[in-house]
C-alpha cells in the first residue's frame, strides 16, 4: 500500500483537528502498518482503509484517532482517556464517521435511512439530515455538509 504520510502523536493538540469515529474491527484480519513519529504501528484495515481515504496529499490534516492517541497498552491511561473522549470529540474541529468501505447494500441501507430522515422531518419529528447518500463521497465516508 503506498504510503499514507507521516503524522505525530501529541498528548495534548493545541490546534484544529478532525476526530475520526470508526469500527475497530481485528488487527488479526490483516496486518497493514503506518508510521507514526517514524516508528512502525500495526493498524486494523479498517483504519488502515480510512486513512487512506482521508489522506490530503496537498497538505497536512490532523487527526484525533483514539487507537493511535491512546496507550492501548496501558489500562490507566485507557481508563482516563476513555472518560475524556466525550471532549475531545465536542472540540474537534468535525467529527468523521467512517463506517467502513462501501459494499453491495451500501446505497440501499442509506437510501433507506435518508427516506425515513425525510418522513420524521415531514411530520416535524426531525432536523434535515447534514448529509445525504448522494451526497456523500463513493468512499464510505459521511462528512456533515458545510
Amino acid at each position: 500500500m503506498p504510503s499514507l504520510g507521516s503524522c505525530s502523536a501529541q498528548s495534548r493538540v493545541a490546534h484544529a483537528y478532525d476526530a475520526l469515529s470508526y469500527t475497530w474491527g481485528s488487527v488479526a484480519d490483516s496486518n497493514p502498518t503506518i508510521f507514526v513519529n517514524g516508528h512502525e504501528r500495526a493498524v486494523t484495515a479498517n483504519l488502515c482503509a480510512a486513512l487512506w481515504h482521508l489522506r490530503d496529499p496537498s497538505g497536512e490534516r490532523t487527526l484525533w484517532i483514539d487507537a493511535l492517541c491512546i496507550n492501548q497498552q496501558n489500562n490507566q491511561e485507557k481508563g482516563q482517556q476513555v472518560q475524556s473522549m466525550a471532549k475531545i470529540y465536542a472540540k474537534a474541529s468535525r467529527v468523521i464517521v467512517w463506517l467502513g468501505e462501501p459494499t453491495v447494500d451500501s446505497d440501499l441501507a442509506f437510501n433507506a435511512l435518508l427516506s425515513f430522515v425525510r418522513q420524521l422531518d415531514e411530520e416535524g419529528q426531525s432536523p434535515r439530515p447534514t448529509t445525504t447518500a448522494n451526497d456523500a463521497p463513493e468512499s464510505g465516508l459521511l462528512e456533515p455538509l458545510a
